[in-house]
């Protein structure tokens, strides 16, 4: 058995989102299109005995049963049939409550490590299985790529995408409460644009973006938040072609062809807040450890 493995989870902003209605078991229906970013959590995977033991560096950030990590490893325990303690060190770099998946991509990282961990034979329809039971968007980690998601975000469409643009990624330092978002969005019944179809034949009409893909979520955040819709304005100021609400938010990202003008906005809104640059055509390496499917 491997006695220390280190790996990423990284994060994810959303391309988009509409809420489509209400579902019978308390979730909602949704679409969006998941896309990964360069900001990632470091977890450090270490045996601990029979007991799984959470250690975090981020205050926020429960280091109980309730954490995903936690959750995730408990239940591929129960589905082994394992004893096997687990310590589990998450190092937070991706912001907490900023809408970027933080939770849910530790938590299938640490699904995805263990099986190298403990050397268990679990096809990648088990994981998935196992990751579906832990939270909407957990099995969308699992393989973080370009991704449309449907249903309550569970059910994935997976398709080759590589973002051409640098992003700029800001966390303004407020944590806005999915549940918060969930109860007091405006439900919209005008008919959408095709998210996939927007990325892929018009990738580089970001006045197309801009007038077509929407999220949800915005009108109520940036009413509650105003300092929110500030940075929105600030990177559209700064160059960005095309900028949106990730997730319920609170973090917003721009999108940029120039480079320069990337890194001038990224270090104009540092003095403020948590800002993050991705690459164009950033795709995360997994280092083997993602699914085949």
């Amino acid at each position: 058995m491997i006695d220390h493995l280190t790996i990423r989870a990284y994060a994810k902003i959303n391309l988009g989102l509409h809420i489509l209605g209400e579902r019978d078991d308390g979730y909602h229906d949704l679409e969006t299109l998941f896309y990964p970013v360069d900001i990632f959590d470091e977890i450090e995977l270490r045996p601990y005995k029979n007991d799984v033991v959470i250690s975090c560096d981020h205050p926020d950030v429960p280091t109980d049963s309730t954490n995903l990590c936690a959750r995730a490893t408990n239940s591929l325990r129960a589905h082994l049939k394992y004893r096997d303690g687990l310590h589990i060190t998450i190092n937070k770099n991706i912001p907490v409550g900023g809408g970027l998946g933080g939770g849910s991509s530790d938590a299938a990282a640490v699904l995805l490590a263990l099986r190298e961990f403990w050397q268990a034979d679990v096809p990648d329809d088990e994981l998935t299985r196992l990751a579906s039971g832990i939270g909407a968007d957990v099995t969308y980690f699992l393989r973080p790529t370009a991704a449309i998601a449907t249903g309550r975000g569970d059910t994935l469409e997976y398709f080759d995408y590589a973002l051409p643009y640098w992003v700029v990624v800001v966390y303004p330092n407020i944590q806005v409460s999915t549940a918060w978002a969930y109860k007091n969005f405006q439900l919209r019944m005008e008919e959408r644009k095709n998210l996939r179809e927007l990325v892929e034949q018009h990738q580089y009409d970001l006045n197309l973006w801009k007038a077509e893909m929407q999220n949800d979520f915005e009108e109520i955040v940036y009413a509650e938040y105003p300092e929110i819709a500030d940075v929105k304005d600030t990177l559209y100021r700064g160059g960005a072609g095309f900028a949106l609400l990730s997730g319920s938010g609170s973090s917003v990202f721009g999108l940029f062809e120039s480079q320069i003008d990337a890194e001038d906005t990224a270090d104009a809104l540092l003095a403020d807040y948590q800002v993050f640059l991705s690459p164009p055509n950033f795709i995360p390496d997994f280092e083997g450890l993602r699914p085949a499917f």
